[in-house]
């Protein structure tokens, strides 16, 4: 089967458990690839259920999931999705980064520096809001909420199963770290002000060691998070595109033929076709004499039963 919306190591053992738990005596074996973004699963013979029941009970884990094809036009098809994936991870970092950025700047650099420190921490509008705190707040909220979203419609998903993933992870922590931030600041708004008038400096902009704010905590974490999924995202790719030349170097079709041994002496004989048939490389089975010409390629791996010739391997073994 392909599957999408394997996002971390551990999606592959939930697949994995879920299809042995709900079939436990029909499925004999279960493996599943994030890289490959496939599932195998091998029935039982005479099994009352099939193909279609693994399908739904690997969506109803919120996962897409289709037959696995291998004709050529779905290979193409992968890879475009695959090319769409990277490009959306790539232009969300980036659009990511001016936000981020500017607060890891002022945590860093403008922060140590007095006069940028003063200029940061003023008030503004004659409360007990600093200007830094506005800043962090208005470049945190849309990297929280728009770039953020798809965190937490995942996460939202694997709670829906009982189960946790990444993507709860990263939605718990980011959410702690701007919530927490948003209520400092609205205390500070709303409730007593007066005592927390002392000017102060931190990472992400505070007055006191009990009033700091973590915005850039959450915007960092994303962005980085953003970026990790991008170049994912990438090296999937060229990992799938290099599989993907490796497997259209095997033919489509092969030759198999029915032969005979002509005894030349006591200890040997040649073999002798009697017929041959072109076939789908797909249907041949174990103990089949393939017929391999001069300038083909191997459809399968076996053993010489007759004839001599040189075969290119750098495919395989580089």
């Amino acid at each position: 089967f392909n599957v999408s919306g394997m996002v971390c190591q551990s999606c592959p053992p939930r697949i994995e458990n879920a299809i042995s738990k709900r079939f436990p005596s029909d499925v004999v074996s279960v493996s599943a690839s994030e890289l490959l973004e496939k599932v195998v699963v091998e029935m039982k013979s005479g099994t009352s259920f099939g193909a279609r029941d693994i399908l739904y009970a690997i969506q109803s884990l919120g996962y897409g999931c289709e037959i696995w094809n291998e004709n050529e036009s779905e290979g193409r098809e992968k890879e475009r999705k695959s090319k769409l994936i990277e490009r959306k991870y790539k232009k969300q970092f980036l659009l990511s980064v001016p936000l981020a950025l500017p607060l890891l700047l002022m945590m860093i650099i403008f922060d140590p520096i007095d006069e940028t420190k003063a200029f940061f921490m003023q008030k503004v509008g004659g409360t007990e809001i600093s200007l830094m705190w506005i800043i962090s707040w208005i470049l945190a909220t849309p990297a929280q909420f728009v770039l953020g979203y798809q965190f937490y419609a995942r996460a939202f998903s694997a709670l829906k199963h009982k189960t946790a993933t990444m993507d709860t992870l990263i939605a718990m922590g980011t959410s702690a770290a701007y919530f927490y931030s948003v209520y400092v600041v609205l205390k500070n708004v709303v409730g007593s002000s007066s005592s927390h008038h002392d000017a102060g400096g931190g990472g992400g902009g505070h007055e006191k060691e009990e009033d700091a704010i973590f915005f850039e905590t959450s915007t960092v974490l994303i962005s980085f998070v953003l970026l990790g999924k991008w170049l994912e995202a990438r090296a999937k790719g060229k990992a799938s595109e290099a599989i993907q030349k490796l497997v259209s170097l095997a033919p489509n079709t092969a030759i198999i033929c029915e032969v005979i041994e002509e005894k030349n002496n006591e200890d040997s004989g040649d073999l002798q076709i009697v017929s041959e048939k072109e076939i789908q490389s797909n249907l041949l089975k174990r103990g089949d004499v393939v017929k391999i010409v001069p300038g083909s390629a191997f459809p399968v791996d076996g053993v010489v039963l007759s004839g001599e010739t040189a075969a290119d391997e750098s495919a395989i073994t580089g």
